[in-house]
């Protein structure tokens, strides 16, 4: 599996409710990205986070915007196949595939949000030693157990930026629908909102995002257990 970044890192947010002088990176929130509306509903679409290219720990994705912007919908058919998209200005997008389908009320769950509390973070660099666990852990289950004992965090999916994550499927190789090359793994959300209600009432459904730098296109796509 490519990765977007040699390195993994994982989100750290402030206590809730306490001011922040985090100003880098956000989880959910309010998108003001003109066409980020879903074909199905006509309903804003599901922004999950927002990362600032301008924190250097990001350099290495080559992403041209000041914000690589991270959508979805869980709401309506695009949950159920590949959604890809492509920034066609810093603040503005067009869809170039999605999964029609209706929109489901009780899906993921009833009265879901039309979007969630932004929440601030900066982000944490893996060590070698937690990145290489997470990875043996993803395919031995014997070390997996043992490594829960007294590192349980490293054995339960986290928002992952880089690197490799913990994966709780196989993931897909994805092509740029503008130039064709295979489109590394830029990061893998989990259901977490840090607010009262969580982005899926699961901890192991993810959100997988790819990206071509080069075209401005990202692809997501879910996966489960």
């Amino acid at each position: 599996m490519q990765s977007a970044l040699r390195h993994g890192y994982w989100p750290v947010f402030g206590l809730a409710g306490e001011p922040t002088v985090y100003q880098q990176h956000v989880l959910g929130g309010v998108s003001r990205t003109k066409g980020a509306v879903s074909p199905n509903s006509g309903m804003p679409l599901l922004r999950l986070m927002s990362l600032d290219t301008e924190d250097r720990k990001l350099v290495g994705i080559g992403w041209p915007h000041r914000r690589i912007e991270l959508f979805f919908s869980w709401t309506c058919g695009i949950s159920q196949g590949d959604f890809i998209y492509e920034m066609v200005a810093a603040d503005e997008m067009r869809i170039l595939r999605y999964c029609s389908g209706p929109v489901i009320d009780d899906f993921p769950y009833a009265d879901y949000p039309k979007a969630f509390p932004a929440r601030d973070f900066i982000l944490r660099r893996l060590s070698a030693v937690e990145q290489r666990s997470i990875v043996r852990a993803s395919k031995e289950y014997g070390f997996r157990r043992r490594l829960s004992r007294h590192r349980p965090d490293l054995v339960c999916p986290h928002h992952q930026i880089g690197g490799e994550p913990l994966l709780v499927g196989a993931p897909q190789e994805m092509r740029c629908l503008r130039c064709s090359r295979e489109m590394p793994l830029l990061a893998c959300l989990n259901g977490e909102s840090m607010s009262e209600k969580s982005f899926v009432d699961n901890s192991f459904v993810q959100v997988l995002f790819h990206v071509c730098s080069a075209c401005c296109v990202l692809a997501a796509y879910s996966a489960t257990d």
